[in-house]
């Protein structure tokens, strides 16, 4: 079992086919027997990109819909949300400090440190973040992250 934790640029790619896909679906799939951790905000993030889409002409209504049924049925199963407590506000704040990061991206690079400091200590190795974004990678990194971008694969 792999541990990793979905942003929103990696988990939107379960919901809507786009460069790394196949490779999110692959390892988010229950079979696959990953533990999959993601902010609270994620849902909220996916259902904003999905409309985009749809309002862009690139997702039908009917394939958005399905998709938040889908997001909504995956995160009362499948997924550890991190909620967003007082403790993940301050880290967010101390991130979009010390790195040029939008506001939610800050929110979910604190989810995932506050995920990974859970696990510390446990047979459970390191989780692995995933995102899109270089500069989230990047900032991921200096907090010493193990990442992988989904955009490296199909």
């Amino acid at each position: 079992m792999t541990v990793y934790f979905c942003d929103t640029s990696a988990l939107a790619k379960r919901y809507s086919i786009e460069q790394g896909s196949v490779w999110i679906q692959g390892i988010t799939a229950p079979s696959a027997r990953n533990r999959i951790f993601i902010a609270q905000i994620t849902p909220v993030e996916i259902v904003s990109a999905l409309a985009r889409k749809e309002r862009e002409k690139t997702l039908t209504s009917r394939s958005r819909q399905a998709a938040m049924l889908l997001l909504e049925r995956h995160g009362k199963r499948e997924y550890v949300v991190v909620r967003f407590t007082d403790s993940v506000a301050q880290e967010a704040k101390r991130l979009l400090i010390t790195y040029p990061l939008r506001a939610f991206d800050a929110i979910q690079l604190a989810s995932a440190i506050t995920a990974n400091r859970g696990l510390l200590g446990t047979p459970v190795a390191p989780l692995i973040y995933l995102a899109s974004d270089k500069q989230l990678q990047r900032a991921a990194i200096a907090e010493g992250l193990q990442v992988d971008d989904p955009n490296n694969y199909p």
